[in-house]
């Protein structure tokens, strides 16, 4: 579940603050290797900040984990979304088209990361780590590294996590390595579902 949410900018607000940042960051900076420890510097300070989500942005969806859309820049270069965990949701398994910078502001996330493998029977699934965020951790993605994975809710309460994604978004910027990656079987009989 995915909402667009309008809001009103409140001046002095932190993730106006931050917005305004990353606005900041993304004109200083042209190239991706630049962009990104600043990027993850100002988000780690952000999601240790209490409350700093609007109320409508940490509802969660008992059916799913939910996507709520903060900001989108006025050229598409980059976006905010908070995504809310129920105990248990998970993501698709996934890759990213673009690079992006992920906080955990509330909560426990893993992450179990795989690798696109052939055998004999074709396209596999390797899993090759495991991970666990706990609230003010960040990381940050950056292709063309394969960075297939699957993110859930590891602990036993809601879990509440920023994400800035930093690509032009369009309707045909989605990659086909979700539907790839979905469509693969595991490689070894103790594969995931």
């Amino acid at each position: 579940m995915t909402e667009y949410l309008a809001r009103v900018r409140h001046a002095g607000s932190p993730l106006d603050a931050f917005i305004d940042d990353l606005a900041a960051i993304h004109q200083r900076f042209s190239d991706v290797d630049s962009r990104v420890a600043p990027t993850l510097d100002r988000l780690a300070a952000l999601v240790r900040e209490p409350g700093f989500l609007p109320t409508s942005a940490t509802v969660g969806s008992a059916e799913r984990y939910t996507q709520h859309i903060l900001h989108v820049a006025p050229d598409r270069s980059h976006s905010v979304v908070a995504l809310v965990w129920y105990p248990g949701q998970f993501t698709p398994i996934h890759d990213h088209v673009s690079w992006c910078v992920v906080g955990v502001h509330e909560g426990t996330e893993s992450q179990t990361l795989d690798r696109l493998a052939e055998d004999p029977d074709g396209p596999c699934l390797v899993e090759t780590g495991r991970e666990t965020a706990g609230p003010g951790s960040c990381s940050s993605l950056i292709p063309p590294a394969e960075n297939i994975h699957r993110v859930a809710n590891a602990g036993a309460s809601l879990a509440r996590s920023p994400s800035m994604c930093m690509a032009r978004i369009s309707a045909g910027s989605a990659r086909a390595s979700t539907a790839r990656s979905m469509t693969c079987r595991y490689a070894s009989s103790r594969g995931r579902r």
